[in-house]
């Protein structure tokens, strides 16, 4: 799964310094800040998960800096800190939830992975909402003769070798997203999403941000910052239907994923801060051309079919 990140925000120094060291301890990545304008500012360099958040810090207070940050990054869960206040304006501004000070640390641990299941369930019902089609299981493909049992073996290669980003061919109505689906199903990220993208549906006006999403102000109606599906797969496996059909700009956006683990465009910061998080690539890609034309507006750039020859 993805690294755990949590922003500390208080004034205290003291605090701020034993909070990181406890929190780091149990496996997560930590931040802190002393300021709400530098609490502002970790959000969008750092893309914490959880942020605990003093209610009382010196020049912007607690709750203006949680709203700037609900409003900067929807889905993030902010714990506020506080020995002050009423509670009731916390939790209407937005907060996740709260704790009072002085707390105890193993309450505040509660919290912090409360946060992060809830978090995880909200990322499972946006996939559960994308999924628009049955899961199928290996079963659902048929067949013994040797053909099939050629092709059965090169799926059980695949699902050991998920580092690959795998390019399925074959004539209309062979099967090829039975095969996707089963090297996805019968593979270590069988528990997580599998997305199906049918690169032809996508107006070519909306691909980009769609599969990798965009930061707030990106473009006119980017009035807050979205996930691409990209991301939305965390640890999964994206499957791209007909991406012959994919315009060369994106497709040239979409090489530049796989080969560099980097992106560019309108969610460019966030993607690549999300595929930096994990030493191994965080989704696999399962790729369906559909038709190749060599003239025409439909095709495949020779850089995009370069990528899936074997090297020596």
């Amino acid at each position: 799964m993805r690294s755990r990140k949590l922003l500390i925000v208080d004034d205290e120094t003291v605090l701020c310094q034993s909070l990181e060291i406890d929190f780091s301890e149990d496996g997560y990545k930590v931040q802190t800040a002393q300021t709400g304008e530098e609490a502002l500012t970790q959000v969008k360099a750092f893309s914490p998960s959880v942020v605990l958040l003093d209610l009382r810090l010196p020049g912007m207070g607690g709750i203006e800096v949680l709203r700037k940050m609900i409003r900067h990054t929807p889905d993030i869960a902010v714990i506020m800190m506080t020995a002050f206040g009423d509670t009731k304006t916390i939790v209407k501004a937005g907060a996740f939830h709260f704790i009072n000070k002085p707390f105890e640390l193993e309450e505040l641990k509660e919290r912090v992975k409360q946060a992060l299941r809830e978090q995880k369930l909200k990322q499972e019902v946006i996939y559960l909402r994308h999924q628009n089609r049955k899961i199928y299981r290996y079963s659902d493909l048929v067949g013994q003769s040797q053909k099939m049992m050629d092709l059965y073996n090169q799926i059980e290669t695949l699902t050991e070798a998920d580092r690959t980003t795998v390019l399925i061919r074959g004539e209309s109505g062979t099967g090829k997203e039975l095969v996707a689906s089963a090297i996805h199903f019968k593979s270590r990220r069988s528990s997580f999403p599998f997305m199906e993208i049918n690169c032809a549906s996508l107006p070519e006006s909306l691909i980009e941000s769609e599969l990798f999403g965009h930061e707030k102000g990106a473009f006119t109606d980017a009035k807050q910052a979205k996930k691409g599906l990209l991301e939305i797969a965390d640890h999964g496996t994206i499957f791209l239907d007909e991406i012959a059909e994919m315009p060369m700009a994106i497709q040239a956006k979409l090489l530049l994923f796989l080969e560099k683990r980097s992106s560019n465009g309108w969610g460019a910061e966030r993607t690549s801060r999300w595929m930096s998080e994990s030493s191994r690539p965080p989704i696999r890609i399962l790729m369906l051309p559909l038709r190749i034309k060599h003239s025409g507006r439909t095709c495949i750039t020779t850089s995009m079919w370069s990528a899936f020859i074997p090297r020596p």
